[in-house]
C-alpha cells in the first residue's frame, strides 16, 4: 500500500499520536493479531484536505479504542492507507489489494465521489463494508444492492442540495444557474436540484441553465459564469471543489458590481486548500475594526480588486504627519 505523503501531513498524524499517548492510557496487545481497516483517499492531491481529516479522525478513533482494550476480545485496531490519487481505476486496484490482505474489515473512502462510485461493485464483491464520511453522491448509498454494504457517515448531495436551494428561496430568488462538473457527483447534484423544484412547482423556481466544467479547466469557470448571467440567472449554484471555486471567486474580482450575483456553494470548496483568493481579507476587517479603521475596495472589470486600509488619526497625528510629507 502507498503511505500518505511526508511533510504537513506526517507532522499532523506524529502530532496526533503524541497527544493521545500523553492523554489515554497504554496498552499491550502481546500477540493478538490486528483487525485492519483500510483508509483508501487521494493522498497524494496538492490541494485536497479532506483526506487529511479522514485520516486524522479515523486514527484518533483508533487510538482511543485501542487504549480502551481493542475490540473482539482484546484485538487491536489498525489503519492502512491507500493512495487513488483521485483516480477511480486505481482507486479499484487498491480495493481489490486490500481485500486480498488478512483480517480487513472495512474502508473509509475519501471525497472523490466519481471514485466511490467505480468502487462499489468491487466493495459489494468482496463483501467489504464502506465507511463514507466524505464523497456525497446519492448513488454511493442509493445503489440498488442487496444487501448493501455502503454506509454514509456524513452529508448526501440531495440533503445539501435541498438545504442550498431552500435558502434560495427563502432570499425570494427564483432563476437559478447550475455549475457543475462534468462526473458523476455534478450529475447527482443536477437530480437533486431537479427533483427539489418538481416538489416545489408553485414556489416557481427555474433552471435557467447548466454550465458544465471538467476538472482542472479551471480558465473556463468565469465564463461560465458570465454565461449563466446571460441567461437571466438570479443566483448561482455551484457545485465544484477548491480550484475551481478559485478560478470563480478570482474571477468575480474582476467584475462590475452590477455581474455580481449571490452564489451557494456545494462543501466541495472545503475540502482543500484556496491560495490567494483574498479570503483573508475577512480577519484583516476585523483587525481594522479592533483599532477604529475599516476596509474599502474597488474592482476593476478585467483588471482586479484594489484593497485600502484606512486607519484613524487623532489632530495631532494628522498635524504631524501633514508636516511629514511636507518635509517640514
Amino acid at each position: 500500500m502507498s503511505p500518505p505523503r511526508r511533510g504537513r501531513r506526517a507532522f499532523l498524524h506524529t502530532c496526533a499520536a503524541g497527544l493521545l499517548a500523553a492523554t489515554l492510557p497504554g496498552r499491550a496487545f502481546g500477540r493478538a493479531a490486528p483487525v485492519r481497516i483500510g483508509v483508501d483517499a487521494e493522498f497524494m492531491d496538492p490541494n485536497s484536505t479532506a483526506d487529511d481529516a479522514v485520516l486524522f479522525g479515523a486514527q484518533a478513533a483508533v487510538d482511543d479504542l485501542n487504549a480502551r482494550g481493542g475490540v473482539l476480545g482484546g484485538r487491536p485496531l489498525q489503519l492502512v492507507t491507500s493512495d487513488n490519487r483521485s483516480v477511480p481505476a486505481r482507486g479499484v486496484a487498491n480495493l481489490e489489494r486490500l481485500g486480498a490482505e488478512r483480517d480487513v474489515v472495512g474502508v473509509l473512502c475519501g471525497k472523490f465521489s466519481p471514485v466511490v462510485i467505480e468502487q462499489l461493485p468491487t466493495l459489494h464483491a468482496l463483501r467489504l463494508p464502506l465507511l463514507d464520511p466524505w464523497a456525497a453522491a446519492d448513488t454511493i448509498i442509493d445503489n440498488g444492492q442487496r444487501p448493501n454494504y455502503a454506509f454514509r457517515m456524513g452529508l448526501s448531495d440531495t440533503l445539501a442540495i435541498d438545504a442550498l436551494l431552500g435558502e434560495i428561496e427563502r432570499r425570494k430568488l427564483r432563476r437559478i444557474g447550475l455549475l457543475a462538473p462534468q462526473t458523476a457527483w455534478g450529475r447527482s447534484c443536477q437530480y437533486a436540484a431537479e427533483r427539489y423544484i418538481a416538489s416545489r412547482a408553485r414556489q416557481r423556481l427555474e433552471i435557467v441553465g447548466i454550465e458544465w466544467h471538467r476538472w482542472g479547466a479551471h480558465d473556463s469557470i468565469p465564463g461560465s459564469y458570465r454565461t449563466l448571467l446571460e441567461l437571466g440567472a438570479d443566483a448561482l449554484l455551484l457545485i465544484a471543489n477548491e480550484p475551481e471555486g478559485a478560478a470563480l471567486v478570482k474571477g468575480l474580482a474582476g467584475m462590475p458590481a452590477q455581474a455580481l450575483r449571490p452564489i451557494f456553494s456545494h462543501w466541495g470548496i472545503s475540502g482543500g486548500r484556496i491560495p490567494g483568493t483574498g479570503l483573508g481579507l475577512s480577519l484583516v476587517k476585523e483587525i481594522m475594526k479592533l483599532h477604529g479603521g475599516s476596509v474599502s475596495l474597488e474592482s476593476t472589470p478585467d483588471a482586479g480588486t484594489c484593497a485600502t486600509l484606512w486607519f484613524p488619526v487623532t489632530a495631532q497625528q494628522g498635524t504631524a504627519l501633514a508636516r511629514s510629507r511636507a518635509g517640514l
